[in-house]
């Protein structure tokens, strides 16, 4: 799907039928937030995410699989999924630079997110396209440098520092695995489990 050639959608097409679907940017992050960070059984994220995508009526269960491609289709923008998935690193998160985040959109675009709908595949790329001297990308740009033993000390220095200063907190799921940890370690137990 091309948004210059077609217009963004505001349904799925699922077991022939057509179901309309919440389409505003923050359905999307809240779906992007509960994917990351919820703590109960498949059925029930399943059926928290049917209940914020879909606007009136839902796809039968039975759809479950090409339910679930769907939504993930639109979520990505109706690209394809990358060929080659390395390991992820976080360089943002909707939760904790929103003030940012907000503050690049009315930079930028005179946009007011707190006040405006916007389409999540129009948000998202808005967002991609936020320039350098937007203090979002700035962050993202401490938290993705590499610091090697080739910079010189100072910038090394400053590096780290920006690092540290933005640093995002751990997931939950992070914290209570690194809190696993030192407890073995504590414990003089073996942590070979836990990595």
């Amino acid at each position: 799907m091309n948004m210059f050639l077609d217009s963004v959608p505001s349904s799925l097409l699922i077991g022939g039928t057509e179901y309309k679907i919440n389409t505003d940017y923050r359905v999307w992050i809240k779906y992007q937030l509960l994917l990351f960070d919820f703590e109960g059984e498949a059925e029930e994220l399943f059926n928290k995410i049917l209940n914020l995508v879909f606007k009136d009526k839902k796809p039968p269960i039975n759809h479950y699989e090409e339910t679930t491609e769907q939504i993930m289709w639109f979520y990505r923008c109706g690209k394809p999924l990358p060929k080659s998935v390395g390991k992820h690193k976080d360089f943002f998160s909707y939760e904790y630079d929103d003030g940012y985040i907000s503050a690049a959109f009315r930079q930028q675009y005179q946009i007011d997110l707190d006040v405006e709908k916007l389409h999540w595949w129009k948000f998202y790329s808005y967002f991609l396209s936020l320039q350098d001297d937007t203090e979002i990308v700035k962050i993202m740009g401490y938290r993705a440098v590499e610091i090697t033993s080739n910079m010189p000390a100072a910038q090394r220095n400053y590096f780290e520092r920006m690092k540290k200063h933005y640093k995002l907190p751990l997931r939950k799921s992070e914290e209570e695995k690194c809190t696993r940890i030192e407890d073995a370690l504590l414990n003089g137990e073996s942590v070979a489990d836990l990595l």
